[in-house]
């Protein structure tokens, strides 16, 4: 057999072998929550507020893994109906980066039963934690196309999508109980060290991002040449160097940020 056809023939497995009786009520439940969900809340609470972060980090929590690709897909057909195409990429990418996360975060050996109040304070840290990925890696995306800056996506994202991601907690522990996915995923439980480091990684992403895109964002309105003769010709060259709005620093700021989370997850 031939290395396409062995290729196609792995291909063909794992879509029949994917667990479709999850993936898709994902997808219909994230698209729709991205969309009439979405529209009733702006309708009574103002378009301040956002349900995509509570959709993407809830779908982790109550379906686990399969909430990767139902999460993705979801928005990836939301946006391609009513937005555009890199855009659409844009979300979904970042819904699948957060859920990656978030699943394994969620993660626990299962010994005993939790209470109220430990579940909600476990939810609550992997919530923040989730929101903070996801609004990173679409203002990230969203810097890296030059659709828009960090410092002005990721503060709007953040703010708009956490107090309900948050407040979400009675709707998902409901859910959750009814699905013997929620946070019994095969894998290995993560350490406490380990998701402090995730969630100190993902705050430095975040602000990190933000100041660097604001320090360059003000550059750009400095009249060429005033940097280097006000301070010196060598910080204006190294200003340049990381291109226009800091494309390159923010590039290479979220890649060391990917690589960290992903080596402490696979610990």
């Amino acid at each position: 057999m031939s290395g396409s056809n062995r290729y196609r023939r792995w291909i063909a497995d794992r879509v029949r072998s994917a667990p479709w009786s999850v993936i898709l009520p994902v997808v219909a439940v994230v698209a729709l929550t991205d969309t009439f969900v979405q529209w009733a809340v702006t309708a009574t609470g103002g378009p301040g507020f956002q349900v995509t972060g509570f959709a993407v980090v809830a779908a982790a929590v109550v379906a686990g893994r399969p909430a990767r690709w139902g999460s993705a897909a979801g928005l990836l057909c939301v946006g391609v109906l009513f937005g555009s195409w890199a855009t659409a990429v844009t979300w979904a990418v970042a819904a699948f980066a957060t859920t990656t996360v978030v699943v394994r975060l969620w993660v626990r050996d299962g010994a005993d039963p939790e209470g109220w109040l430990v579940w909600t304070g476990r939810y609550a840290f992997v919530a923040l934690v989730g929101i903070l990925l996801f609004g990173a890696t679409a203002a990230w995306l969203l810097d890296l196309l030059g659709r828009a800056a960090f410092s002005v996506t990721v503060g709007r994202t953040l703010i708009g999508n956490l107090p309900l991601a948050v407040l979400g907690a009675p709707l998902v522990r409901a859910a959750s109980r009814r699905t013997p996915r929620g946070g019994t995923d095969p894998e290995r439980p993560v350490t406490g060290p380990m998701r402090v480091g995730v969630a100190l990684v993902a705050l430095v992403w975040v602000v990190g991002g933000f100041v660097g895109s604001f320090l360059f964002r003000t550059v750009l309105q400095v009249p060429p040449g005033e940097i280097g003769r006000q301070f010196s010709p060598a910080l204006e060259r190294l200003l340049f160097l990381w291109g226009w709005q800091g494309t390159y620093a923010q590039l290479a700021l979220g890649l060391v940020a990917v690589a960290v989370i992903a080596s402490l997850l696979r610990r």
